[in-house]
């Protein structure tokens, strides 16, 4: 009988010891009992998030409910389930949480919202999480600007990091960027894939001294991420006189100064949002900070020679668009070209309305401007000189030429 009764007890501590055990795995993982169900409805997000560091650690104590609030506890409340923003990361990752609002990345968002166009096309072309907002997400968003695309993806820090398993060492593969950094205006990392740095990446046997987007844009894990030229690639002021002519132009046509030249109410929002640089302080500290990294595998002087001859590029780029800009100014001027409604500076083109344009001169324009003169630029600052010359400044040529000719057929017809 006492043999029985101590197997009893043995019995109870050890049926008590493992309530008590999963009551504290029900409370690591979320009060509401988030894995269990979860186990049947989506077992691969359970299995990213046990394989996750969030999971693992102890000391993280990063449990379901730490990002996605206590309010779904059942199938049908699952809309009220909180969509984590880079602003739920910033609890427990503030450092880099502090560089990434420094830098550009955490203002796409917002850069994509202030560009006019945005608003007038439908919202699942730009704000609904793809087309534009695909990518733009990785910016600060607001908890209320997911709706009504709450689960078309993460946005902030998950937009890069993704969700639930969070590899720190999938973070430093290249590939990582290439979901955004490819194709019509800015596909830098298929520059980079193709340039000597890449195929070094590619063939190395060493990758983690192989020059990749995060060794060159986030060293050593500093998530500012932000260029000198940023991605307009306009800067004031600029001692070149003759450059600085062309740029007058460009501004214009972005909307930044009127037509004396002096700014507009965009000026302060496109220094708000760091899509230029707006001092020679910026330019020049952001400048040196590349040159420090290049300095890491190549000699100071080789570095700035390639940046000058960068620079020079994207000079002669500035060239042919100006020339371009002034031609289409000229069709507005002489009334040959009904001036947009709404643009921001009076007889001249506005190139940030992109393909909303309605005249075939307007739209080569704007092909120039977006495609044509971004490859010209990121393609010698990535050193990718087919990129730079065939897919840029080739195309720049043959675009001026046709915009040369539109006006003069306009002329002629209205004549």
């Amino acid at each position: 009988m006492k043999r029985f009764l101590g197997l009893s007890a043995a019995l109870a501590m050890s049926v008590l010891g493992f309530l008590l055990a999963s009551r504290s795995l029900v409370a690591q993982e979320g009060e509401d009992g988030c894995i269990a169900c979860h186990r049947e409805a989506t077992p691969f997000i359970v299995a990213d998030w046990e394989a996750s560091r969030h999971a693992q650690s102890k000391a993280l104590r990063a449990t379901c409910d730490k990002c996605h609030g206590t309010r779904h506890d059942k199938a049908s409340n699952r809309d009220q389930a909180s969509m984590p923003t880079a602003n739920t990361c910033r609890r427990c990752h503030l450092k880099q949480f502090r560089q990434y609002e420094k830098g550009k990345h955490a203002l796409a968002w917002k850069a994509m919202e202030a560009i006019p166009l945005t608003h007038g096309l439908p919202e699942e072309i730009t704000q609904g999480m793809k087309g534009c907002g695909g990518c733009h997400k990785v910016g600060i968003v607001k908890a209320e600007d997911h709706a009504p695309y709450r689960f078309s993806g993460g946005s902030g820090c998950a937009a890069c990091h993704g969700k639930h398993r969070f590899e720190l060492e999938s973070m430093k593969d290249p590939e990582i960027c290439a979901k955004c950094h490819i194709g019509f205006d800015h596909p830098q990392w298929e520059m980079w894939k193709h340039s000597s740095h890449g195929i070094a990446y590619k063939t190395g046997s060493d990758k983690r001294r192989a020059p990749t987007c995060q060794r060159c844009h986030v060293p050593d894990g500093d998530h500012e991420n932000i260029t000198a030229w940023s991605f307009l690639a306009v800067r004031v002021p600029e001692t070149d006189e003759a450059w600085w002519t062309d740029r007058l132009e460009i501004l214009k046509a972005l909307g930044v100064l009127d037509a004396e030249g002096k700014k507009t109410a965009l000026y302060a929002l496109v220094d708000k949002l760091k899509l230029a640089r707006t001092s020679k302080e910026d330019f020049d500290r952001l400048r040196e900070k590349q040159i420090g990294i290049c300095r890491e595998c190549h000699g100071e002087s080789m570095v700035r020679e390639r940046f000058g001859i960068y620079d020079g590029v994207l000079r002669e780029a500035d060239r042919v668009l100006a020339e371009a800009i002034r031609i289409v100014a000229g069709l507005y001027r002489d009334g040959l070209i009904e001036p947009r409604e709404g643009a921001p500076v009076k007889g001249y083109p506005f190139v940030l309305d992109f393909y909303e344009v309605d005249t075939a001169v307007e739209q080569e324009l704007y092909l120039m401007y977006e495609e044509y003169r971004m490859r010209t630029y990121q393609g010698a600052f990535h050193e990718n000189w087919d990129y730079m010359h065939w897919e840029g400044w080739g195309m720049m040529r043959k675009s001026l030429v046709k915009i040369r000719d539109m006006a003069k057929a306009m002329r002629s017809r209205a004549k």
